[in-house]
């Protein structure tokens, strides 16, 4: 069972295809309902993310800084983000899929104001979001 609930709300929160009113009708308002509309929460927060670290990176380019740490920087945040939510998921039990999904949300907005705090070091202007 859980890993069909893992396995559904990865597709939700990679793929984009599930908008918040299928969640409700889909799940019927459901703890599942609540997985649903914590995991677009989680995507929406994590295409944020992707689009800022995208201009970091190219602050980081275009003024000759070791884009290495950046990017080992968060490759260990994206290791710590997933053990530390399925320690929550563990440790909470019960509705696990709410719990995990709730964890990603809110480690990845807490990831994304990080990455905001440090463009704000930086003229972005002229970057586009893109690489």
């Amino acid at each position: 069972m859980r890993k069909r609930i893992y396995i559904f709300l990865s597709l939700i929160i990679f793929s984009g295809w599930v908008s918040a009113e299928e969640c409700e009708d889909m799940l019927g308002g459901s703890t599942g309902a609540s997985a649903c509309f914590a995991a677009r929460d989680a995507k929406d927060t994590d295409k944020q993310l992707n689009e800022s670290y995208v201009l970091l990176m190219k602050a980081f380019i275009k003024h000759n800084y070791p884009k290495e740490k950046l990017v080992n920087a968060e490759r260990a945040w994206v290791k710590y983000r997933d053990q530390q939510c399925e320690l929550e998921n563990v440790t909470y039990g019960g509705i696990d899929s709410v719990s995990w999904a709730r964890c990603m949300s809110e480690i990845t907005n807490e990831r994304l104001a990080k990455i905001n705090e440090l463009l704000g070091a930086f003229d972005t202007s002229g970057l586009q979001k893109s690489l």
